[in-house]
């Protein structure tokens, strides 16, 4: 009698979990489109009609909690959604207090810059950002990742993802100064996730591009070391016999 087969989860690709779908994912997806866009969107809307920041402010949050409340209801991820929120409400209380509409895009200049910071300085301490993450999820060894080349392609990706961010707050700060609310919410989305997307979908291509032709050594070099200085110099071995025979064969000796 056969034992049934046993099934087992295959583990998934380091491919799939590095895929521009993967990372998408890592920030909110195509929901977070929507999640990022809808509040903006009621706050200028909302001031325009009723020409009061406090109350679109008001509008604001509430359409982020009403969007909080569709995912817990659809048993949705609510990460990027609770941080959105968060988001929205410091949004909302720094425009009351100023009474300026514009300034309720000031936290998302800050963050960008934030980011922007971040991610240069990780270049200028040679441990960019997008190597740290990448790192997590590659089954290629630490060697590989220590590579000269690879550790550039590291740097360069640092980079592109620091522009993306300092273009972010050089077209909204300017904007910000001008207190252009309408056009504040558009780049806003505009300058969200169509560039956020399209960074993603070039990140691993480039990565493969600039790493073409790094050799994938496998295993510690230090061991590797160690195991080669224990073996013997093949010099210094005894000839091994011809046959099998040969060995067990005594010289013989004839009577003088």
């Amino acid at each position: 009698m056969t034992e049934p087969a046993v099934e087992h989860d295959e583990p998934q690709e380091p491919q799939r979990l590095l895929g521009p779908q993967s990372l998408q994912e890592m920030f909110g997806g195509r929901r977070g489109i929507i999640d990022g866009a809808v509040p903006p969107i009621v706050f200028v809307v909302a001031n325009g009609i009723r020409h009061d920041v406090r109350e679109a402010g008001i509008a604001a949050v509430a359409a982020a909690v009403v969007l909080l409340a569709i995912r817990l209801l659809t048993k949705g991820p609510t990460r990027h959604v609770f941080s959105g929120v968060l988001g929205v409400v410091i949004s909302a209380a720094i425009a009351a207090r100023s009474g300026r509409a514009s300034d309720f895009f000031i936290p998302g200049v800050v963050l960008n810059a934030g980011y922007f910071t971040l991610f240069v300085l990780s270049v200028v301490v040679r441990k960019p950002i997008v190597g740290l993450v990448l790192k997590q999820f590659s089954d290629k060894p630490a060697t590989w990742h220590s590579n000269q080349a690879v550790r550039r392609a590291y740097a360069e990706l640092t980079l592109i993802w620091a522009g993306m961010y300092g273009l972010r707050v050089l077209v909204q700060g300017v904007l910000l100064r001008q207190e252009r609310v309408n056009w504040l919410a558009a780049t806003k989305i505009i300058l969200g996730y169509p560039p956020l997307l399209l960074v993603l979908a070039l990140t691993m291509p480039y990565l493969r591009w600039r790493t073409a032709g790094v050799p994938v050594e496998t295993g510690d070099p230090v061991a590797r070391a160690v195991d080669a200085s224990e073996q013997p110099d093949p010099s210094e071995l005894p000839d091994e016999p011809d046959e099998p025979g040969d060995a067990e064969r005594l010289p013989t000796t004839t009577a003088g």
